[in-house]
């Protein structure tokens, strides 16, 4: 929030979020070449829930629903 007044200085009129809806990171699948690790859907296209911020945003973990709060 502190930065709108220097975007608004900019000229900006529109601020574009990634998808913040809770969503499943592990419904990807196949494996990293470089770290043999599960791959991870980062981008969150796939919601499991529109009205429900995503929990691993959380500064705090999100595990009571602390997301909403911050969101």
């Amino acid at each position: 929030m502190e930065k709108i007044p220097y975007l608004q200085e900019l000229g900006v009129t529109a601020v574009e979020l990634m998808p913040v809806q809770e969503f499943n990171e592990r419904q990807v699948t196949g494996i990293n070449p470089h770290t043999a690790q599960p791959s991870r859907n980062y981008w969150g296209y796939d919601p499991v829930a529109f009205f429900a911020p995503k929990a691993s945003y959380s500064s705090v973990g999100g595990l009571r629903g602390e997301q909403r709060l911050e969101f």
